[in-house]
């Protein structure tokens, strides 16, 4: 008997920072539930360089008489969803990203396969709730418990937990001897209560989203990942896995695009501190200048220091702008460098922030 084995679905991280154009230290770790799930139909978790894939023993299947063939899993998968822990394995890769919402450990990025308004921006993974390709981070549970704040304290609380498609999970009702400002759950005794992202409400009002993730203690996850197979057993219809994003129908594999994430790279403005080791080494400040692939404005000068900054951000890249410190001639003096992980930051009064660099003259 010969063995088949098809890419049920591809994930790579894309960021723009990099030479490769993606990040290639990136861990994939699958949630509790999805781990059984992976051993009951045999599909296997692989690394081929940046690229992460599910693979998975399949049958080849003519349906009727001359038409095209098709693959379709050889052991059925027991999960309408598939749940995986994204880590960035580098601490390179949060120096150089736009992700200054994003706690390691304490917060979380959401993306799946879903679209529930319809927009077509396959192959990339979204946030199902805001739609962006990286939406807002949500707090992250990984332990057990978990205390949900009050707005203002009460001595009797009714909470109603709901997943991520409005769905009822548990109304908890709690009282006290006094008023509290926090009312601690053990989560792991809700019924119905799986790896996730739900919305808790009380009874004045307040709201919490968390994103549950049981038995994924001691990971610094950057994203929850959910592939979902279909909607429909989770939410009415119509169907919120659509084109490209659907990997599965039925046993049948559908070849579906390779999916991606992205993570936005850091975007400053550029400055330049030039100061003045000696104050004899005859080179005036006052009438040098920083040309290059960018344009820049000298925005102060004093004797010993000048500044210039660039007119407009840009994007950090670790293949660089050519950046270059010229004299008042347009001879060049050196080629300056261009911000990187180590660069200082500081936050603008017009907004913004902008890449300190300090050159010694």
């Amino acid at each position: 008997m010969t063995d088949y084995y098809a890419r049920l679905v591809q994930l790579t991280v894309e960021h723009e920072y990099f030479r490769s154009g993606v990040v290639e230290t990136v861990r994939v770790r699958p949630a509790t539930e999805t781990q059984r799930a992976l051993r009951a139909a045999d599909l296997l978790v692989r690394r081929i360089g940046p690229v992460w894939l599910l693979g998975a023993e399949v049958d080849p299947v003519v349906p009727s008489p001359g038409a095209d063939p098709e693959v379709h899993l050889r052991r059925p998968l027991p999960a309408n969803v598939l749940r995986f822990g994204l880590v960035v394995a580098s601490p390179v890769v949060p120096l150089v990203s736009t992700l200054d919402a994003w706690q390691p450990g304490a917060t979380v990025y959401h993306l799946s396969n879903l679209t529930p308004s319809g927009a077509a921006d396959a192959p990339y993974l979204t946030d199902p709730a805001t739609g962006e390709r990286l939406g807002p981070p949500v707090p992250l549970v990984a332990g057990p418990t978990w205390t949900y704040p009050l707005a203002t304290p009460a001595a009797a609380v009714e909470l109603t937990v709901a997943d991520l498609f409005g769905s009822t999970i548990a109304t908890l009702r709690r009282t006290f001897d006094e008023p509290v400002d926090g009312v601690a759950l053990d989560l792991a005794s809700i019924e119905g209560l799986t790896t996730g992202r739900y919305t808790i409400q009380d009874d004045t009002g307040g709201t919490a989203t968390l994103y549950y993730a049981p038995g994924m203690e001691g990971e610094p996850l950057f994203a929850m990942v959910e592939l979902y197979v279909s909607s429909l057993p989770f939410a009415d219809p119509p169907e919120q896995v659509v084109g490209d994003y659907r990997f599965l129908d039925g046993e049948r594999v559908l070849g579906a695009g390779p999916f991606r994430c992205a993570i936005p790279a850091r975007t400053t403005y550029w400055q330049y501190v030039l100061e003045k080791k000696y104050a004899d080494n005859g080179i005036p400040l006052d009438r040098v200048e920083v040309t290059g692939d960018l344009d820049f404005d000298r925005t102060a000068l004093s004797a010993s220091q000048a500044t210039f900054e660039s007119n407009d951000p840009a994007v950090w890249h670790e293949a660089p702008l050519r950046i270059t410190l010229e004299d008042h001639r347009g001879r060049p003096l050196q080629q300056l460098p261009v911000p990187g992980p180590g660069t200082a930051l500081r936050d603008r009064e017009a907004g913004g922030q902008s890449a300190v660099q300090f050159i010694y003259l």
